[in-house]
């Protein structure tokens, strides 16, 4: 069984994992202002290090299990206080791995921090490795793990039901009647078919490389507002060229190589009209640096992290938007 469930197979086991959770308490158990240290190997539990940053301090953490969607553990793409280790003060490689150094912080200051954090627009969130095999190289899944099947399209639905509703959120109020919506890699189309239904006055348009999901998509995804194309991400340049808004939730870890997803990131943002905006998420970690392409591409970056209502986590999601001017 994969700690990240059905979709992504590639992992730490999840009794490694538990061990992992256990140790990640008892440092949070430590008194605040603490010098600590944690050691990730080399490999593929690498890519659960994430750094926080909120008004220009860095924090560091290591992604747990959680039980956010429908009480199974799991690494979701939901971050929480427990997750935090402390102040981040330096990154050491040793001959057993990654070891990341930290000043501890109490629990009531890790809530505060991720209050403060989903309300500030430059707070980020930020997975500087990879996911790695044993061998320590980059690890993508193989193409014919994004066939359609039915636990795969359950497990894809389940699980991006906040990024879902964040963008329905989001969207609602700034978007004109027969505003035109595009996602590159639409998958089983049921992220766009949820936009598609709560933004009627739109025009949404799913692509997708894999022709088992664009035929699933087409069967089960019929509204007068939605179609989809079976063609490539990168063979989608006219079209991100006359969006309004595109959503880019495939630039992930286990996904494609992070040089694969900077090459598409700039590819496609570079299409943007005056005006348009990106919304970049995923089930796994967001391979780009987003704030410094945003800075090379000359895009605002109007916001890297979300939070579901009521809950005390944050999730990656950027907003970007092309210059009007």
């Amino acid at each position: 069984m994969s700690v990240t469930g059905d979709v992504m197979k590639h992992g730490l086991s999840v009794h490694q994992e538990r061990h992992v959770q256990q140790q990640i308490r008892e440092i949070c158990c430590m008194k605040p202002h603490q010098h600590a240290s944690w050691t990730e190997p080399v490999g593929p539990g690498l890519n659960n290090l994430f750094m926080l940053t909120i008004n220009d301090t860095l924090w560091v953490g290591r992604k747990t299990l959680t039980t956010a969607f429908e009480g199974r553990q799991h690494l979701s793409s939901l971050i929480q206080p427990s997750m935090l280790l402390g102040r981040f003060t330096r990154v050491v490689y040793e001959s057993d791995g990654i070891t990341v150094q930290f000043i501890t912080a109490c629990e009531q200051e890790k809530t505060q921090l991720f209050l403060l954090a989903s309300n500030l627009t430059d707070s980020a969130l930020y997975f500087p490795y990879p996911v790695l095999d044993n061998r320590a190289q980059e690890h993508v899944m193989r193409e014919e793990h994004w066939r359609f099947s039915e636990a795969l399209a359950h497990t894809l639905d389940r699980d991006e039901q906040h990024f879902r509703e964040h963008c329905i959120a989001l969207l609602q109020s700034r978007l004109t009647p027969g505003a035109q919506l595009l996602d590159p890699a639409c998958s089983t189309g049921a992220f766009m078919a949820s936009i598609a239904r709560a933004l009627p006055h739109t025009r949404c348009t799913g692509a997708d490389c894999s022709s088992s999901m664009i035929d699933q998509a087409r069967a089960r995804h019929r509204l007068p507002n939605l179609e989809f194309h079976h063609r490539a991400a990168q063979a989608t340049l006219e079209p991100a060229a006359e969006c309004d808004v595109m959503f880019l939730r495939f630039l992930n870890a286990e996904v494609m190589s992070r040089d694969q997803a900077q090459h598409l990131l700039v590819l496609l943002l570079r299409q943007l009209k005056p005006g348009a905006m990106a919304i970049v998420f995923g089930h796994t970690p967001v391979l780009p640096n987003m704030g410094y392409w945003a800075g090379v591409l000359g895009l605002n970056l109007m916001s890297s992290l979300a939070a579901r209502p009521g809950q005390l986590e944050l999730f990656e999601c950027y907003v970007l938007q092309s210059p009007t001017d």
